[in-house]
């Protein structure tokens, strides 16, 4: 029969092994935070940004659409995928092709998929990546904050999907989870 000593000992082998274990899972954790904090330096690294006027017109309302396009597209991506996606929003306006102002761009016929549903055009945002989307929406319009290799980049998608119209000879960056092109397959419109 084992002593009491002994129990204590398996027990005390047992919290060792208990507490082993969370530290390692907490250090897996930070180590995976610290990963993905490096992964956004080297995206924004490869992502040079610049300061460029911004050639449109642009209201309030405008200001208010482009950020829910960014909220909307690119909220959890890092700030350079935000600053990507209001780049190429931008971009779109300059063409004249999907409307005169970003919000007609942002609201263009099966341009983004979640203006489909009409209601998030409405409801009220809130929280970091509402705040987040907001400052990239007004860096680039105010501050004119760009992406300089999407300067003449019109389209994008996510890269677990692969839309028909993509045509790999044109992508031209990837920032965060979006791949960006200049042009659509079969397309002629350019900027």
């Amino acid at each position: 029969m084992a002593s009491t000593k002994t129990y204590l000992v398996i027990g005390a082998v047992v919290i060792a092994a208990n507490v082993i274990y969370h530290i390692n899972d907490r250090i897996s954790t930070v180590e995976e935070q610290v990963a993905s904090i490096h992964s956004d330096v080297a995206e924004i690294k490869q992502a040079i940004l610049e300061s460029q006027p911004v050639a449109i017109k642009y209201n309030k309302n405008d200001v208010e659409c482009l950020a829910r396009n960014i909220y909307y597209e690119a909220g959890v991506e890092p700030m350079a995928g935000k600053i990507a996606v209001g780049t190429i929003t931008v971009n779109r306006v300059k063409t004249k092709y999907w409307g005169h102002h970003i919000c007609d761009v942002v609201y263009s016929p099966e341009q983004f998929s979640w203006t489909k549903e009409k209601k998030r055009a409405w409801v009220q945002l809130k929280g970091q990546a509402w705040a987040d989307s907001q400052a990239a929406a007004e860096a680039v319009l105010k501050g004119g904050i760009r992406i300089k290799q999407l300067s003449t980049a019109l389209f994008y998608h996510a890269d677990y999907v692969r839309p028909d119209w993509r045509d790999p000879s044109k992508e031209v960056l990837k920032v965060g989870h979006h791949i960006f092109y200049t042009q659509a397959k079969g397309s002629t419109l350019t900027l």
